[in-house]
């Protein structure tokens, strides 16, 4: 059996727990977003920050997240895709997804840069059709294997990509300069 992972504010760690038995919801859309869903994405940002503050601490600062995120419309960016789950017109998951070149594959290869579904839309198979979609928008430019970066003590998205097929790599180094 699966183990299941969420996160405890009491222990400020993932805590394995109970997974909910909930049912998967039907009539779930995925598709690349463009500048014409910009109200959607920016509600879905909103969302974010009201279900899980404890993920993102600062307050929503809507003019300084659309001066930011739509300062270029979002079908102009060169390798860039962001690929959305919409549920009852509301956007409830996304993927930023991106690709470049990889020397030792000599192809290209996909990066999720990230990748969040709102709480209330979790073990309903709605980050599963994100992932089935976004290999499928890969698929479409000849690219075969997508890699992304997770936390070592992020728990539940451990297990929710290997549940979804992913090799975790134990060997990835991750190496950060600020300067």
């Amino acid at each position: 059996m699966n183990k299941h992972y969420e996160w405890s504010q009491k222990y400020e760690s993932f805590v394995e727990a109970q997974k909910s038995e909930k049912e998967k919801i039907q009539n779930v859309l995925y598709y690349a977003a463009n500048s014409t869903h910009y109200d959607k994405i920016v509600q879905f940002e909103k969302s974010s920050y009201q279900t899980e503050g404890y993920i993102f601490p600062d307050e929503f600062d809507e003019v300084k997240f659309k001066a930011h995120f739509f300062r270029k419309r979002i079908e102009d960016i060169e390798d860039y895709k962001l690929l959305v789950a919409e549920y009852k017109e509301m956007i409830v998951g996304r993927i930023d997804l991106t690709w470049m070149y990889d020397v030792d594959k000599e192809n290209n290869i996909g990066f999720v840069n990230w990748i969040y579904v709102l709480k209330p839309y979790r073990n309903m198979a709605t980050g599963k059709g994100l992932i089935d979609f976004c290999k499928s928008e890969l698929r479409k430019m000849n690219i075969n294997t997508v890699k992304l970066l997770v936390g070592k003590g992020n728990l539940a998205a451990l297990e929710f990509y290997r549940n979804s097929g992913f090799n975790l790599n134990s060997n990835m180094v991750v190496c950060e300069l600020d300067f």
